[in-house]
């Protein structure tokens, strides 16, 4: 539903100036992909994943809402969508990285309270 892949490669390229081709991306962990190209580290990949901008920017895709829309018409029922993730991961940030994540963080979420 949304363009997860894509993203996690913008994001990457912007905090560690690491390209690599979001065709490649086969699973998660990503840092465990057989053909990124690059040596990618965990640290690298929770670097995007504790970021709040990557996950408050991410972009749906294109037909997202006509995808849902059309499951709920075939199929008469109603659709929840229950996410969770794993993120800000306090044992992957190092303490020089944690004050600005909080901050980060504390922005995103500051509307719920």
């Amino acid at each position: 539903m949304n363009c997860h892949r894509e993203d996690f490669c913008n994001k990457l390229k912007e905090l560690k100036g690491i390209k690599i081709d979001p065709e490649n991306i086969s699973k998660i962990p990503v840092h465990e992909c057989n053909k990124l190209g690059v040596k990618l580290s965990q640290a690298d990949e929770h670097a995007v994943f504790n970021d709040p901008s990557y996950w408050t920017s991410m972009k749906a895709m294109d037909n997202a809402s006509d995808m849902l829309k059309r499951l709920k018409n075939m199929f008469g029922f109603k659709i929840y969508i229950f996410t969770w993730r794993p993120w800000p991961n306090r044992a992957t940030i190092t303490e020089d990285e944690e004050e600005k994540i909080d901050i980060l963080w504390d922005q995103c979420t500051s509307f719920l309270g």
